[in-house]
């Protein structure tokens, strides 16, 4: 049977890189408080509706998410997940809001190479972090995915655990990564990975 899966940003609460970045106490909801209608009829700001200006590092948080996704017919969510030579913080955050609290909610990770400015900010084009791809990053950004990927609540296609990239994320990659990934996952239990692409604009 389908499932609807949500692309799930994690960035609804303070984080030291957004308070570099953009000033401190930055989050999405900054952008979405101060959104203006272009055009007749425009209806922004949208304001957020059952859970408000909701905190994600609060556990009651994701638990009514994870209960309002059941309730509306949402079979997962996809959380952004990005590998950096830096350090790999984005997918432990991600991870940590990516298993919501609900104990039989699903989840997978969605693979980006980069995080940049957007029109309207300034500084359109910027990027902020980016991954540079070697053997020793690709093996850091799967195993720290790994505890994601062996959680029984992770979704998986015939045992393999999805992993959707991003079409930047794809054409960034040499062709070496994505059997790297799958032999890493096999070499760990898995029978493989299922890999998806997403084609976006964003």
């Amino acid at each position: 049977m389908a499932k609807a899966i949500a692309f799930y940003l994690p960035q609804y609460h303070p984080v030291p890189e957004n308070n570099e970045w953009w000033g401190a106490g930055f989050t999405e909801w900054t952008n979405v408080a101060k959104a203006r209608p272009v055009f007749s009829g425009h209806y922004q700001p949208h304001q957020p509706a059952d859970l408000g200006y909701y905190d994600l590092r609060l556990g009651e948080t994701r638990e009514a998410q994870a209960e309002l996704a059941t309730e509306y017919g949402i079979g997962g969510f996809a959380t952004t997940t990005i590998g950096l030579p830096v350090g790999v913080f984005w997918n432990a955050r991600s991870m940590r809001y990516s298993l919501l609290g609900n104990p039989i909610y699903h989840s997978a990770f969605a693979g980006r190479t980069k995080i940049g400015l957007g029109v309207g900010t300034g500084r359109s084009g910027e990027i902020l972090l980016q991954q540079i791809y070697s053997a020793e990053d690709d093996r850091a950004h799967f195993e720290s995915l790994l505890p994601a990927f062996t959680d029984p609540r992770y979704l998986k296609k015939d045992g393999c655990p999805i992993f959707l990239f991003y079409s930047d994320f794809s054409s960034a990659r040499s062709e070496a990564n994505d059997p790297r990934w799958r032999e890493m996952a096999r070499a760990h239990g898995l029978p493989g990975l299922y890999l998806c692409c997403v084609e976006s604009l964003h």
